[in-house]
């Protein structure tokens, strides 16, 4: 009969380590600090399944954990380091993704594609950001006239691995 506190429900970046001949059997290893909000991570997906450097993720403003707002942000694994996108007032951050600036980029190298919902307007603008470079300005913003809800989900994929993997379900002939 309570209601839900919003701070109860923040998320945090952990690694998550499976020995399932260990005694615990899995081991969460907390990957930022307590007051660093983490939801709906992403990495450069070429490195998935292997030691990787950069992810990226959304965050609450700083010493703002209840916040409907959310900001973008890039975590450097090696350095420990945070930086975020703020989108400004009045808006939020939805789940970012990661675009290499070509197939043989480094990792990390790249852009963050990301919807930012203005509020007071009603409306989305896609943001690209510089993926090293996260809390720069933007490399483009793509003023989109309607609402994209939350929760919209997106994945890119390059042309080239498009045709290769739509090239086998092709009809023959």
């Amino acid at each position: 009969g309570t209601p839900h506190a919003p701070s109860d429900g923040v998320s945090h970046l952990k690694r998550l380590t499976l020995d399932l001949n260990g005694p615990d059997r899995y081991r969460l290893t907390p990957l930022t600090a307590p007051e660093v909000s983490a939801g709906m991570s992403r990495s450069d997906d070429r490195f998935q399944g292997m030691p990787y450097r950069h992810g990226y993720f959304l965050s609450h403003p700083p010493g703002e954990l209840a916040s409907p707002r959310r900001f973008v942000s890039h975590i450097d694994h090696d350095t420990k380091t945070v930086r975020s996108f703020n989108p400004g007032p009045d808006s939020s951050a939805q789940e970012p993704c990661f675009v290499p600036a070509n197939r043989d980029s480094p990792e990390g190298h790249g852009y963050v594609m990301v919807c930012i919902n203005r509020e007071a307007e009603h409306r989305t603008d896609l943001v690209i950001l510089d993926a090293m470079a996260i809390d720069g300005p933007p490399v483009a913003v793509i003023r989109i006239p309607v609402r994209v809800r939350m929760t919209f989900h997106g994945s890119w994929v390059s042309d080239e691995a498009y045709k290769t993997k739509t090239a086998a379900f092709r009809p023959a002939g």
